[in-house]
């Protein structure tokens, strides 16, 4: 392990980065046995590998333009290491294609489970935390605040153009739609506070921003995903993708080299994590893939 050189110069808004991904990853280490087996291998493998190489700004906020120039940056377990230490494991370009990827895989996550809403699959908060998610990507790519979803984008109807996430439920058991009292009690209940202060969601004001500075339209509530959350979420981005990556390669699709070459060469991820999957889904037993897929192709002969 490389020893990390502590940076000095400190401020509040990165102890309290700090202080998140220190909890998140406690959490986990105390709950990691509320998974199954195979889960817990996979997610100590990702952990271990390709999670060890994604760092966060310490004092830079998702949207600013310093983001991807910081010279002082956060691991995973909340340690503050230097610009130097980053650079052994991940390159500036490398971390740019990673937003543009999570941006994309965060969009399609809101737009699955805005289809699972109509069907009463999951609850309208699923039309809260993934725009805020997406959007918060968003900003990231495009550096501006204005990205961000604001109260305004959530409440206001899909068809002017919000969320849509107040208004009447479709029917007693597809509730996709919450009373606006509803809803902002169960966004108070989310959002940072001195009584909830690892909530991966925080609100900013666009009047405590200098972006918006002068604008007339300056009384926006907006909302973003906090670095715990963005955490999760690639944890969760590489877990999925790396499946994908392990069943091209088990049903011999043509595209596997290309899309393995992207994932170690373009985002700089470990491979371990597809390697672990793929041998596990082509044993001989009913844990398998390969084993399920032979026995239905067998059946259906």
């Amino acid at each position: 392990m490389v020893d990390l050189k502590v940076v000095q110069n400190e401020s509040e808004y990165g102890k309290s980065q700090a202080g998140l991904l220190t909890e998140y990853s406690r959490h986990f280490k105390q709950n990691i046995n509320e998974l199954s087996n195979y889960h817990r291998e996979m997610h100590q493998i990702i952990a271990e590998t390709t999670m060890s190489n994604y760092f966060y700004p310490y004092n830079a906020a998702p949207w600013q333009k310093d983001y991807h120039g910081s010279i002082d940056y956060l691991d995973n377990d909340g340690n503050h290491v230097t610009i130097e230490h980053v650079r052994k494991y991940v390159s500036t370009s490398q971390r740019k294609q990673r937003t543009t990827w999570l941006m994309d895989y965060a969009f399609n996550c809101m737009i699955t489970r805005a289809q699972d809403l109509q069907v009463g699959i999951c609850t309208p908060w699923s039309s809260v935390i993934t725009p805020i998610l997406y959007s918060t990507y968003k900003a990231m790519a495009l550096q501006h605040p204005k990205h961000l979803i604001s109260y305004r984008d959530l409440v206001t109807p899909v068809s002017e153009g919000g969320q849509g996430v107040v208004g009447q439920a479709k029917t007693k058991t597809v509730r996709n739609k919450w009373s606006e009292q509803v809803f902002r009690v169960k966004l108070s209940a989310n959002l940072f506070s001195e009584d909830n202060p690892y909530a991966p969601v925080r609100e900013i004001f666009s009047t405590d921003m200098p972006e918006f500075a002068g604008e007339l339209d300056n009384q926006r509530r907006f909302f973003y995903t906090r670095v715990n959350g963005r955490a999760a979420f690639c944890h969760k981005a590489i877990m999925w993708t790396a499946h994908e990556l392990a069943f091209d390669r088990l049903h011999g699709r043509d595209h596997w080299l290309d899309k393995i070459r992207w994932w170690e060469e373009e985002l700089g991820h470990d491979r371990s994590v597809i390697d672990f999957i793929y041998n596990h889904h082509t044993k001989n037993d009913e844990q398998s893939n390969k084993w399920v897929l032979g026995q239905s192709l067998t059946s259906e002969g």
